[in-house]
């Protein structure tokens, strides 16, 4: 069953915040990541939602309480976080042109 790591962060700076989350991809990659993604706010550009998949609910888990990945958000300049793992049951796909 895949999981998502669904996290809100509510950043100080979203420039550091991007700059970090970009540098955590190896960290992403080790703890079995299959897909990620970030979006934003369009009315508030200091909140943003990073989607990561994993293969697993243990893997999800594991991810999110990582303390490396927790102080790299201290250090981002993350104020706010909340974090929800989602059942997968159908992953994003794209649209066709009929």
């Amino acid at each position: 069953m895949a999981v998502m790591l669904l996290a809100r962060y509510e950043l100080t700076e979203p420039d550091r915040f991007l700059e970090a989350f970009d540098g955590f991809e190896g960290a992403r990659q080790r703890a079995g990541a299959i897909t990620h993604g970030l979006a934003r706010s369009m009315d508030d550009p200091r909140t943003v939602v990073a989607m990561i998949e994993f293969a697993s609910r243990g893997a999800a888990e594991a991810f999110a309480a990582d303390p490396e990945r927790l102080a790299t958000l201290d250090e981002a300049g993350v104020r706010e976080r909340t974090d929800e793992l989602l059942e997968v049951i159908r992953p994003l796909a794209s649209i066709s042109a009929a």
